[in-house]
């Protein structure tokens, strides 16, 4: 199954065709009304588009108190006419329980009325109702089926997960050319997960000719819509030189916007990086900041450096307490890291030598608290 492996986002916009204009609120409130009245009477006898209408009107309060249910009611009788449109809507608020109970077994009824006419957007939800069995039976052939189908309507939300699905080689035959080929519709219509994928192909030469250049070009329009990881590819590029020229002022900007977006890996290499005055001074406080960022979400080298710190006294109040719980927790989570099992039992050794048996039993207390808080209570 491919659901682990994809970051699927279903897409969540309801249609809406009524145009509403900035001008001044009363003028706009009159205006409305008479929409609304043109509509409903149209509604009322029995065009579908009217009533699709006015199902929008109710949705976004525009002319109309909001009503999900009224809503509901108008998408429901143009849909049972067969306008795509609103039985994609349909399909949304029965997935999303707007106006009603959820059901997915209604929306994946609805989304495939909707795809069936060829509605992209319907395509790539009902295959994302495929991929993880909501209403129907979990099935990647069909998954892939309608992502296609949605695909070639350029799509780039579905072209980007066809071209995930076939980089993973997941419930179809792995393919780089053909991962290649979909991610980079996607990548050159602005799908920044997309940018992303294809700067990795190019990394690693996967499907493709290697080229930091062309990776961290990728990374790079993927990294100026915010996204971390990219962000974080952008920042090793500048600092390592590779398919850049080396800089490592533009690696310690990078690696800052994606840890403020909570990427644990930029978040630890920026602690490191503050600690050691790669690029910047050195600044203990700041390490310490980002070291206990990385730190909260499970990372054993923070963890570790973090135990350093209290235990030296760098960046923060010596604290031989803390630098033993954080020591404690890493060596609990060491598992990812065996190699370094080592240092973490003779720092310790070094702080058992120093602490009383009582500060020993309260640190361990105190690591268990942090651990069972999954890290919210670690003071």
């Amino acid at each position: 199954m491919m659901k682990y492996l994809l970051m699927l986002t279903l897409l969540t916009n309801i249609c809406f065709a009524v145009t509403v204009s900035q001008e001044a609120l009363p003028a706009k409130a009159v205006r409305l009304q008479a929409i609304y009245q043109q509509y409903r009477k149209a509604a009322d006898s029995g065009d579908a588009e009217a009533q699709f209408n006015l199902g929008a009107m109710y949705y976004h309060g525009h002319g109309v108190i909001r009503s999900d249910r009224d809503a509901l009611k108008w998408f429901t009788k143009a849909a049972e006419q067969g306008l795509a449109k609103a039985q994609f809507n349909l399909g949304l608020m029965y997935q999303g329980g707007i106006g009603i109970k959820p059901d997915n077994k209604a929306a994946a009824q609805w989304y495939q009325k909707a795809a069936e006419q060829g509605m992209a957007k319907a395509q790539y939800n009902l295959g994302g109702m495929y991929l993880y069995g909501l209403g129907v039976a979990q099935s990647d052939e069909q998954a892939v089926e309608w992502f296609e189908k949605a695909a070639k309507q350029g799509l780039a939300q579905a072209q980007n997960t066809l071209g995930t699905i076939y980089l993973a080689g997941s419930g179809v035959k792995q393919d780089s050319a053909k991962a290649e080929f979909w991610l980079r519709k996607a990548a050159l219509q602005g799908d920044a997960r997309a940018q992303l994928h294809l700067g990795e192909m190019y990394r690693k030469g996967e499907g493709v000719t290697q080229s930091g250049k062309e990776a961290v070009k990728w990374y790079r329009r993927a990294a100026e819509q915010g996204i971390a990881e990219a962000q974080r590819r952008t920042a090793v590029s500048y600092l390592v030189g590779e398919g850049v020229v080396q800089n490592n002022t533009l690696a310690v900007s990078w690696y800052k916007k994606a840890a403020e977006r909570g990427d644990v890996e930029a978040q630890g290499m920026l602690g490191f990086i503050y600690d050691v005055g790669l690029g910047i001074p050195e600044n203990n406080k700041q390490a310490v900041t980002w070291y206990r960022k990385a730190a909260a979400q499970g990372q054993f080298t923070s963890q570790y450096n973090l135990g350093e710190k209290y235990g030296k006294g760098e960046g923060v109040s010596k604290d031989n307490i803390l630098a033993y719980m954080w020591m404690f927790i890493a060596k609990h989570n060491s598992q990812s890291e065996p190699d370094h099992l080592e240092s973490v039992n003779l720092f310790l050794a070094q702080l058992k030598a120093i602490m009383t048996q009582e500060q020993i039993a309260r640190a361990k207390a105190k690591a268990r608290v942090c651990l069972e808080s999954d890290y919210a209570h670690c003071d």
